[in-house]
């Protein structure tokens, strides 16, 4: 009788099955997948793979497409910004009409348009200007080398325009320019109209209007693009009394620009990610497995011998799946993140060029909200620290004024808000004062003294900034004329004429950044005229505790106010150190020794200098005070700090109070 073999079957390393009931081993190859499911799993992979190189396709045209729109609308957007924020900044000084021509040139299709104005950091090309802020800029339309018309944008520093190569200063603004139109509004009878000819060229005009228009001729396929905008030009001429009068001064007592913001970029055939089906999360589940009945003992050794395969496969398959769906979630997650990153960038940009206009009237709200508290702040006879303009409380004559309620600081209008700050310049002592000589030297020379200005500096400091004012070409001793700058590179001329900007103190031989800034000199740009060249001393490094920005200013009435100067500043005076200016400070201050409280006593005149107000002061000097100095101011530089959002300007106004309804706007810009 044959025995009955008991020996169960095996797998052995090979992946053999034995096979018992046969009695011989019978090798059988086993695999995790079937070729069915194998090609079955290929093709569904492709075919999401197809689905997903398709929606990435349709993505990458539709942003191709909202892209290149995007652009044009950006160029033109930037273009015509750029065209409104030199106009807003434009200045003119009366005392220097040949420098400071606005030239308009509309013989032409085209009209050309040129201009000084002061310009904010932000203007395109300023990183090659440096401090240099106030410069010519003039926009023309020429032809382009690659076809079409573009609009060029050139600008040079004042004294550098007509001698000094400006090619490395051109920009191309915008390209397929069909027309550049500039018009300026005339009173006519009891209206305005528009006209495209400008005559005077000694003033600003008030309104400007300029349209921009895109196209080619030879590409009409090419949608044209038209902007116009509508620019009011905060400033007026600077008179000449605001710069070389002394001791006579002044007797005391809108529609938004047309905003054209990109649209909406969509993106045509952009899909929304992907979902799971509802109620599912994470991985697919792993099918169960079925319950089979026993076929005998041979059945049942394949079952568990094949059993460990078949696990195995199991898993295999479901790892396999994981991949798949892995694959998939991060080609979608890479997708969806470009398409939100593209679509947050152009959100931005477009909530941007609609803060820039709101800004900007937030900026000259604020500038106007400042002239109505100047006007009304005229009938004291004196201009003091506690006053409301400045901050304190207000004067005697202003308790039962309209300024009671009003507040200079976090002022909410529409989405934003915006704080203004008013300083007077008669603070400080005008350089272009129609003092004597000898007198303007002993100031000079004893600001540098204080600064600690080495002595053989100072007189080339002090000779070479009378050689730049004085109208002829004769140099001091220890000065210079345009020879010197002419041989600088670039080269320049000297100004013969008053000082505009007291950023032309960096022109100046002899002054440096240091000088010019003292302790604000880390951090400020020098003026680099051109990359890689300086048109004056390079930085010495040295450290001073004041700068010459602390003591002179190029607008004022020509008298320094003593109710409102600092102590540096009255430590010009002769016969004043620095004892006797803090007490002048303590004796306006009043009892409790704080400057702009209630309690302050302000000079009512200088004549009340005198030695019993103020122990120190020399009597015989009193009258020779009268000359220089005052106790009203009629020049205010005024800070406006607006903010929507998190997006910040700062905007600076010079203003000059001529009557209560008459402070007009000398010069406006922002940084």
């Amino acid at each position: 009788m044959k025995p009955i073999s008991t020996t169960q079957g095996f797998a052995g390393p090979g992946g053999f099955a034995a096979d018992t009931s046969a009695g011989t081993r019978r090798p059988r190859s086993v695999f995790a997948f079937t070729m069915i499911e194998l090609l079955l799993a290929i093709g569904i992979f492709s075919m999401v793979l197809a689905a997903v190189y398709s929606t990435y396709s349709a993505i990458l045209r539709a942003s191709k497409a909202g892209i290149d729109a995007a652009t044009d609308m950006q160029r033109s957007r930037i273009a015509a910004r750029t065209v409104e924020d030199a106009l807003v900044s434009a200045v003119m000084f009366a005392s220097n009409p040949s420098l400071y021509a606005f030239i308009v040139d509309s013989s032409d299709e085209h009209t050309l348009l040129s201009f000084v104005a002061r310009l904010p950091p932000s203007f395109p090309g300023s990183g090659c200007f440096g401090d240099q802020v106030v410069r010519r800029v003039t926009f023309a339309v020429e032809n382009s080398s690659q076809g079409g018309q573009q609009l060029i944008l050139h600008q040079a520093p004042l004294l550098q325009t007509n001698i000094a190569d400006t090619d490395q200063h051109t920009i191309v603004l915008a390209r397929d320019v069909a027309t550049f139109m500039v018009e300026f509004a005339r009173q006519q009878g009891t209206g305005y109209e528009w006209t495209r000819e400008w005559k005077q060229t000694n003033q600003l005009p008030r309104v400007v209007r300029f349209a921009l228009a895109f196209g080619r001729p030879d590409k009409p396929d090419k949608p044209s693009q038209l902007t116009v905008r509508t620019v009011s030009i905060p400033s007026s001429a600077v008179p000449l009394d605001s710069q070389t009068m002394l001791g006579r001064g002044v007797q005391p007592p809108l529609v938004a620009p047309g905003t054209t913001q990109p649209g909406q970029q969509g993106q045509p055939g952009t899909q929304p990610p992907v979902a799971l089906p509802p109620g599912q999360t994470g991985f697919p589940r792993q099918p169960q497995p079925r319950n089979r009945p026993d076929r005998g003992c041979g059945a049942r050794a394949r079952l568990r011998t094949a059993g460990g395969t078949r696990h195995a496969q199991r898993e295999e398959r479901g790892g396999f799946a994981i991949i798949i769906v892995l694959i998939v979630i991060v080609v979608l997650g890479i997708l969806a993140g470009s398409f939100a990153f593209a679509m947050k960038v152009e959100t931005r940009l477009a909530a941007n060029a609609g803060n820039e206009a709101e800004l900007e009237w937030l900026g000259r709200s604020g500038v106007e909200l400042a002239r109505y508290v100047l006007g009304q702040s005229m009938n004291s006879p004196y201009t003091a620290l506690n006053q409301i303009w400045a901050g304190g409380p207000g004067g005697p004559n202003e308790t039962n004024s309209p300024l009671v309620n009003i507040k200079l600081e976090d002022n909410q209008l529409g989405d934003g808000r915006f704080s203004v700050k008013i300083v007077d310049l008669e603070r400080k002592f005008n350089l272009n004062s129609m003092l004597p000589e000898i007198e303007k030297r002993l100031i000079i020379n004893r600001a540098l003294t204080l600064m600690g200005v080495e002595a053989g500096d100072a007189e080339t400091i002090q000779d070479s900034i009378f050689d730049w004012i004085d109208p002829d070409d004769k140099p001091h001793l220890n000065g210079t004329e345009s020879d010197f700058y002419l041989g600088l590179n670039p080269p320049y001329v000297a100004k013969n004429g008053p000082i505009d900007d007291l950023a032309e103190l960096l022109l100046i031989r002899g002054i440096t950044p240091d000088i010019y800034w003292g302790p604000r000199a880390y951090g400020h740009r020098f003026h680099m005229l051109r990359s890689g060249s300086r048109s004056g001393p390079e930085p010495s490094g040295q450290s001073y505790p004041f700068g010459l920005v602390d003591f002179f200013t190029p607008l004022s009435n020509g008298r320094i106010n003593i109710n409102t100067a600092p102590v540096h500043v009255l430590q010009l005076l002769p016969g004043i150190d620095q004892n006797v200016a803090e007490n002048i400070i303590r004796a306006r201050a009043g009892p409790d020794g704080a400057e702009g409280t209630e309690d302050d006593t302000p000079f009512l005149n200088v004549a009340g200098l005198n030695p019993a107000v103020v122990p120190g002061i020399i009597p015989e000097m009193v009258a020779r005070y009268g000359i220089i100095c005052s106790v009203q101011s009629n020049t205010f530089e005024v800070t406006v700090d607006a903010q929507i959002g998190n997006t910040r300007r700062t905007f600076v106004a010079i203003v000059r109070r001529n009557t209560p309804r008459d402070v007009p706007v000398l010069q406006f810009s922002w940084y």
